[in-house]
């Protein structure tokens, strides 16, 4: 079914496929899945999806901590509603609810082009029936992704082999086969061939996925935060499960969580 706009009615095609086929108080199929397990960055940013299509954002364009304004608590509490209603899978993390989806246990999973590889492995009878589309939640989660780093104090010799390497891996050649088979568009401007829309089928929507997150300006690393990422994801993510398990008012853990992250700076 479409999933309908976010807005007053954004669980909606969560609530109509989380389904308990017998009555048993377990349920058969979970309308969504998200990441609920580990307090890392895989919690936050799926906390950050719902947070944007509110409006909201960890930080603005000048590093400015906004957590605690009233997008982001819309946001987090659209978030909230699919755990507290149990719309989703507890106590996982995103691959658990990944291979939940391959197994046709979840309804929707909204995540990045890796979870290609998830689908390539369902069985027969699942494969055929699950599809891709577009984002519901607008803009998507974009941005900073993995990144090829080199220590300061590496010997002279390695580095010029790093040189070598990068300068092979940033090649046309190879960001053609990293959009081909990695089924995921290379961040290089036109190395997406032929052969990959081809092999990808669904490329397309990735590109463009990509495309609105860049020019919504959405980033998974905040600004102002950037050194202190991992920190920032830790602190939010166990506040945010405190939240939960404590049952506390949103409004007040958002503004601890500003308060810690604003100390981070």
């Amino acid at each position: 079914m479409p999933f309908p706009p976010i807005g007053t009615n954004s669980s909606a095609a969560a609530r109509a496929t989380t389904i308990d086929r017998d009555g048993d108080g377990i349920k058969d199929v979970y309308g969504t899945g998200v990441h609920l397990a580990t307090a890392n960055s895989s919690y936050t940013n799926d906390v950050l999806m719902y947070v944007l299509s509110a409006g909201g954002r960890w930080t603005n364009a000048e590093g400015k901590v906004t957590i605690n304004t009233p997008e982001a608590i819309e946001g987090i509490n659209r978030w909230r509603m699919l755990v507290e209603e149990e719309l989703t899978p507890l106590g996982m993390v995103g691959g658990d609810t990944d291979q939940l989806f391959m197994e046709g246990k979840v309804a929707m999973r909204i995540n990045g082009p890796w979870i290609n590889g998830f689908v390539q492995r369902a069985e027969p009878g699942i494969q055929e029936n699950l599809k891709f589309a577009a984002d519901p939640l607008s803009p998507p989660l974009g941005g900073s992704s993995n990144v090829l780093t080199l220590a300061s104090e590496t010997p002279a010799e390695k580095k010029e082999l790093a040189r070598e390497f990068i300068e092979l891996a940033t090649s046309q050649k190879f960001q053609e086969l990293y959009s081909e088979l990695g089924a995921s568009p290379a961040p290089k401007p036109g190395a997406v061939s032929e052969a990959a829309f081809k092999a990808v089928p669904h490329m397309q929507l990735l590109i463009d996925a990509s495309a609105a997150a860049s020019a919504a300006g959405v980033d998974r690393i905040p600004t102002g935060l950037e050194a202190q990422n991992n920190e920032f994801t830790k602190m939010a993510a166990e506040e945010l499960q405190r939240m939960l398990i404590e049952k506390l008012p949103t409004e007040d853990v958002v503004a601890v969580i500003q308060q810690k992250a604003e100390a981070l700076q």
